[in-house]
């Protein structure tokens, strides 16, 4: 993970009313400092500035995270620009949903970062809206309204309206997807009945049939599906699921729709 799809799904703008009139800076972006880097891995960096070594892979991706924490208070905290639109933490978001098991200090620092500018957006767009938005509930309605229309596509045999009826599911999709991400992340639990990520199978299933020209093939395009361990990312940061993982039932069900997605690691 991120996949073509979630990929995408993450740097989706709804509409000018998701932007924020003004841009917020997040005042909980003064976290604490990391572990220091151990005297292994000072030596290796050591010998790969003098040539004597390739340099270790997982290294350098703790040092490309440390970066980017370093990066996100000049960006949105207080003397930076600030953030008008959680499309902005797109890449960021990317590269956490990517992340090595190894470097698990490096994750939670930057999980919590982002988990704690989403919540401060959803805040202040409550405010902007006059009602409080969650991003679970936007969530819900968006794949509401996609699937109503998903129901009608066996009943179209003219290739224009084909065309724009599979443009206006993927739109919902897209947005659901995208604020599905956004509830796990900031731990949200606000929905009875089914867990939304029935929902978000269901979603990338159809969006990975539909191809250029507003074909849809007959079966998931397997290379634009997210890996099982992409899966496995969202299915434990969602607390509505694991509660209702506790369902056998539910369990099984769950095991036979996960069976269609490729064992594999996302592609980034």
């Amino acid at each position: 993970m991120p996949n073509a799809i979630l990929k995408e799904a993450l740097a989706v703008v709804g509409g000018t009313e998701e932007m924020l009139e003004e841009p917020l800076h997040g005042a909980a972006l003064d976290f604490g400092a990391l572990p220091p880097l151990t005297r292994r891995e000072r030596w290796s960096l050591g010998l790969t500035r003098f040539g004597l070594s390739r340099g270790d892979p997982l290294l350098q991706e703790k040092l490309r995270v440390r970066r980017i924490l370093a990066e996100l208070p000049t960006r949105f905290g207080a003397e930076g620009p600030g953030l008008t639109h959680p499309s902005q933490l797109a890449p960021y978001l990317e590269r956490l949903t990517d992340l090595p098991d190894a470097l698990s200090d490096e994750e939670i620092m930057l999980e919590s970062a982002l988990a704690a500018l989403l919540i401060e957006y959803r805040f202040k767009h409550s405010v902007q809206r006059g009602l409080m938005c969650y991003y679970s509930k936007l969530a819900k309605t968006a794949f509401s309204e996609g699937y109503k229309k998903q129901k009608i596509v066996g009943k179209i045999d003219n290739s224009d309206e084909m065309a724009q009826v599979l443009g206006g599911i993927r739109e919902k999709y897209m947005l659901f997807i995208r604020d599905y991400l956004y509830a796990i992340l900031t731990r949200e639990d606000v929905l009875k009945g089914k867990p939304l990520f029935s929902d978000l199978l269901t979603a990338v299933l159809f969006l990975s049939r539909i191809g250029e020209g507003g074909v849809l093939g007959k079966e998931p395009d397997e290379r634009r599906l997210p890996g099982r361990s992409s899966l496995l990312f969202v299915a434990l940061r969602d607390p509505v699921l694991l509660k209702a993982a506790a369902d056998s039932g539910f369990q099984r069900s769950l095991s036979r729709s996960i069976k269609e997605f490729p064992v594999k690691e996302a592609v980034a």
